[in-house]
């Protein structure tokens, strides 16, 4: 049958754990909220995540047929649905599939378009905010995942009323049935790391940027290595063989050799990923998944704040102040004081004070949102 209730469409399948975790929360918030279980991702079947739900993907996997394939595939759902990510922020070229369902729309087609747990914006021109503008105003319906993007779409008098809902990642201890154990005493702690490349994909930005973040996090892991026993766990959250974080985990490793480490290697099941880190016991992070799953597993994190998304959601969550790194504008020697106060202390770290609101937020992607 290749009618679908729902076609949903993301950065899905380019082996990022943050993105295969979008899958994961549809496909699993799909069934239980909306009763619909015949849904699409638009990816290579091959290269979507394990999901506790099983997923479709493409139809067929011959080479330069995507396009033929999503024109079929939008004229024969119910839904098409953005879920999860930094999605709505340029322009959109002709052939993208949220352009031809509107474009359906428009022509008198009942598609419905909305998106869950998505961000809006930054936007690099007037003319992108411009398209922004008017996408967000002919779609159906729209849950964004940060304060930010709802102050924003807020304030455009859209014909319906958008959610301010949060990362569908929060929802994953629900998913996988995850309780928080004791904080057990370890002589050799754990602390995972997870670092991605970001000014040097773009030459419009300011690779010296990079540079920084990459040294104070390098000198970081020195002197938390000479400070204590620790196993230093390196994630490759994005295992993408161009874009993807092991070429910059490798380099790390080699300028810092850790007396103790391990890779973990990019995995298509998000739950086993999610499981490792939430026996770390402490997360420093670059890539935002990284940090969001080691705060819904109540780990004691710090976030490089690259991305205005990284910013927007610790400031969401409640994050305190004193353990921010900002875009790498902090003190090293003051960081592996702090750190190790925390793995070794039983009231060195407070929670975010708003984790448990925003797990309720995070339902609101389904549960404010009738199909």
């Amino acid at each position: 049958m290749l009618h679908s209730d729902i076609l949903f469409t993301g950065f899905y399948g380019y082996k990022n754990t943050g993105d295969d975790a979008f899958v994961e929360v549809c496909s699993w918030g799909a069934k239980k909220y909306w009763q619909k279980s015949n849904l699409r991702f638009l990816a290579k079947k091959e290269n979507l995540p394990n999901t506790i739900i099983p997923v479709k993907g493409d139809l067929f996997n011959f080479p330069r047929t995507s396009r033929f394939q999503r024109q079929f595939l939008i004229r024969r759902t119910d839904y098409l649905i953005s879920g999860g990510g930094s999605t709505i922020h340029s322009k959109m070229k002709a052939d993208n599939i949220k352009n031809q369902a509107l474009q359906l729309k428009r022509k008198g087609s009942k598609i419905k378009i909305g998106g869950i747990g998505v961000s809006v914006g930054p936007f690099k021109s007037i003319e992108d905010e411009k398209a922004v503008v008017d996408y967000l105003k002919n779609i159906d319906f729209l849950a964004v995942r940060d304060q930010f993007s709802y102050d924003y779409v807020s304030s455009l008098d859209l014909p319906y009323k958008p959610i301010n809902a949060f990362d569908l990642a929060a929802l994953l201890p629900e998913i996988y049935n995850y309780r928080k154990k004791n904080k057990e005493y370890k002589s050799r702690k754990t602390i995972g790391i997870s670092v991605c490349p970001y000014e040097s994909l773009n030459s419009k930005l300011d690779i010296n940027n990079e540079f920084k973040r990459n040294r104070l996090i390098k000198e970081l892991i020195k002197k938390l290595d000479k400070s204590g026993d620790y196993l230093f766990k390196f994630y490759i959250i994005n295992g993408h063989e161009r874009i993807g974080d092991l070429k910059l985990t490798l380099e790390t490793i080699d300028e810092t050799s850790p007396r103790n480490y391990l890779i973990s290697h990019y995995s298509k099941n998000t739950q086993e990923v999610w499981e490792s880190i939430a026996k770390c016991d402490f997360v420093i992070s670059t890539r935002l998944h990284a940090a969001i799953f080691a705060c819904f597993a109540r780990i004691p994190f710090m976030l490089n704040e690259y991305h205005r998304k990284c910013t927007d959601f610790l400031n969401t969550v409640g994050y305190k102040d004193q353990y921010r790194l900002f875009d790498s504008n902090y003190n090293v020697n003051e960081k592996v004081e702090q750190i190790s106060n925390i793995l070794y202390s039983s009231d060195g770290y407070i929670v975010p004070d708003k984790v448990e609101e925003m797990e309720r937020l995070a339902k609101l992607n389904f549960t404010a949102i009738t199909l």
